[in-house]
């Protein structure tokens, strides 16, 4: 039992059960509030149980993504082509996703994505795998879409993020500089052009709960992130920029 007050005080007479709501429903949180008794001149009320949610995570959760990208190292190596660079710039970050709403989990999706500014890059496995996968085996191995790394142990509920709750932090490479010879030229400095590689985020969620499931939402992003390096139509998503 829990005691709560009326607002007269913690030894006024408990005149009205309702007097015991509002304290204890902060008490509680979202949960249902049952008052119990009203003993020695003092409000008692317990948390009633709340039966879990159940059935599949389908309502968007685009609103509540945060993204938080804080640059960490950089380094400077020498080009093989100085008439076009003298260094060509590596600078990696961490990515962590907030949970921005006060009341409601959220199921994350995530994949990592390369872009070129000089070519197109495959991404997504019906172009991005191994010459022995099938589409299949690479979407299994890959660590994307609804299991990507984007979770660890900071979120308490499984892969649930819950209200206010940050993801673990996930390190990469937001901007990496090379020299790309394009595939018609002579192969020399003189052909050569500054390439400028991003690795960018898509990622998209569903307002979901410990209990619930979202497999209609995990299927969707990955026959469309992980498969094609794209981000679901179904659902908002949110895309990196780069080192921003």
């Amino acid at each position: 039992m829990l005691g709560c007050s009326s607002d007269d005080g913690p030894d006024a007479p408990c005149l009205d059960a309702d007097d015991c709501a509002v304290p204890c429903s902060a008490f509680c949180g979202d949960a249902e509030v049952l008052l119990a008794a009203c003993l020695a001149e003092q409000c008692e009320c317990t948390c009633g149980e709340v039966p879990p949610p159940s059935g599949d995570c389908t309502e968007d959760a685009f609103e509540s993504i945060q993204v938080n990208v804080e640059r960490t190292d950089s380094f400077d190596v020498p080009s093989s082509c100085p008439v076009v660079t003298e260094t060509l710039l590596r600078q990696d970050s961490t990515i962590s996703v907030t949970n921005t709403s006060t009341t409601r989990g959220i199921r994350l999706a995530a994949t990592l994505i390369r872009v070129s500014d000089q070519q197109n890059l495959p991404n997504g496995c019906e172009e991005d795998r191994l010459p022995e996968q099938t589409v299949e085996e690479c979407i299994e191995s890959r660590a994307a879409g609804c299991e990507g790394p984007l979770f660890g142990t900071s979120a308490t509920a499984g892969l649930v993020l819950l209200p206010g709750e940050t993801t673990d932090l996930v390190p990469y490479v937001c901007e990496n500089q090379s020299i790309f010879l394009p595939p018609d030229s002579g192969g020399t400095c003189g052909d050569a052009l500054l390439e400028n590689v991003d690795e960018n985020w898509i990622i998209q969620a569903v307002y979901c709960e410990p209990g619930q499931s979202p497999a209609t939402f995990c299927a969707d992003v990955a026959q469309t992130q992980i498969r094609l390096g794209e981000a679901s139509p179904s659902f908002g998503s949110v895309e990196t920029d780069g080192c921003m």
